[in-house]
């Protein structure tokens, strides 16, 4: 049903969709995919908010989250911080017994550390 939608963008590269979607005039975009697309956004600097969702399950091995970042040093590392909570969107915030974390960049220079 999305093909015969008029108001569907179709491309080939995340730049052609981006170059659409501004010609379009969108200003806001929801990227939902696999981890491949997830890094590549954020690879990029494009991501400026993370929806983090956790829930109290353990599954042992399974798919990665993000793929493809080249990241192997924290000095390396694409960091995020809790955005900052408002009445509205309480940060973390519980729903049910899963919690949902809004992440933002982390202002340069600013790298996790452990305490331990």
């Amino acid at each position: 049903n999305l093909a015969q939608n008029p108001q569907t963008i179709t491309a080939e590269t995340i730049d052609e969709a981006l170059t659409k979607l501004k010609a379009a005039r969108v200003e806001h975009l929801l990227v939902e995919g696999g981890p491949r697309l997830v890094s590549s956004f954020i690879g990029r600097g494009l991501a400026d908010e993370l929806l983090v969702y956790q829930a109290p399950v353990l599954l042992g091995d399974g798919l990665r989250s993000t793929a493809g970042l080249s990241v192997t040093t924290l000095l390396d590392a694409h960091a995020f911080t809790l955005d900052p909570a408002s009445a509205a969107h309480p940060n973390p915030q519980v729903l049910g017994a899963d919690v949902l974390l809004r992440l933002v960049p982390a202002e340069k220079g600013h790298h996790v550390h452990r305490n331990h």
